[in-house]
């Protein structure tokens, strides 16, 4: 695969759940659209809860005119997800220009305000968050790094890894630990944040359809969502 130079790379990690798609992402693609973003999108639909093929049919109206690689595979598991679209994303990083960004956007992150996005794209941040500070504790909230950060901060702990864990803990886990080893860890990451840019409807959405987030037991080779009526 050969991409176009790109100014932004959105990773999805996603499960077969349509109308929150919809509900979720349909307006920030809108506004990729409208604003010309020059953008690829990587998403990755498990075949989790749902209809396989109807989540991908509607994704494909989602992203209508939008440069996109969609991964299905044939076992529902969130770490293979995540690590296989951040290695995709690496593999492509040589077409993202050198000023673009990775935006981290889960499935379920209601995109309630539209912003600049291009306006972001040519600011000089390492780490824009559509979250509270947090003390800056690495998560999964929506996240835009820059390509440096990417490669530096969440492509590489994953480069290193050969266990099969929780995603978003692999990387607290890596940070906190470098923080005990180089006490300035992250102090001179230059970052903002944003809140109320996006809401986290996935708990909700959990709760009303009886689901718990993933199985986070170390036995077993699926780190997945798991019905639990």
């Amino acid at each position: 695969m050969h991409l176009a130079m790109n100014d932004l790379y959105i990773i999805t990690t996603a499960i077969c759940r349509p109308e929150l798609h919809t509900e979720c992402l349909l307006s920030f693609a809108d506004d990729l659209r409208s604003q010309k973003i020059n953008a690829h999108w990587f998403l990755n639909i498990d075949p989790a809860l749902g209809n396989h093929s109807k989540t991908y049919e509607n994704f494909k109206t989602i992203l209508k005119d939008i440069s996109h690689t969609v991964t299905r595979p044939n076992e529902p598991c969130f770490f293979t997800a995540a690590n296989e679209l951040i290695h995709q994303c690496y593999n492509e990083i040589s077409n993202l220009n050198e000023g673009g960004y990775v935006f981290w956007l889960e499935d379920d992150k209601n995109h309630d305000i539209s912003f600049n996005i291009q306006e972001l794209i040519d600011s000089n941040y390492d780490y824009i968050g559509f979250h509270p500070n947090h003390l800056f504790e690495f998560s999964f909230h929506p996240s835009m790094w820059s390509k440096q950060f990417f490669i530096d901060q969440v492509y590489h702990p994953y480069s290193i890894n050969s266990t099969k864990q929780d995603p978003e803990q692999l990387l607290i886990d890596y940070h906190r630990n470098k923080r005990k080893q180089e006490e300035d860890h992250f102090k001179n990451i230059k970052r903002v944040h944003f809140n109320g840019v996006f809401n986290h409807v996935g708990r909700e959405w959990n709760q009303q359809n009886n689901i718990k987030k993933w199985d986070k037991l170390k036995q077993g080779d699926s780190i997945s969502y798991e019905n639990i009526t």
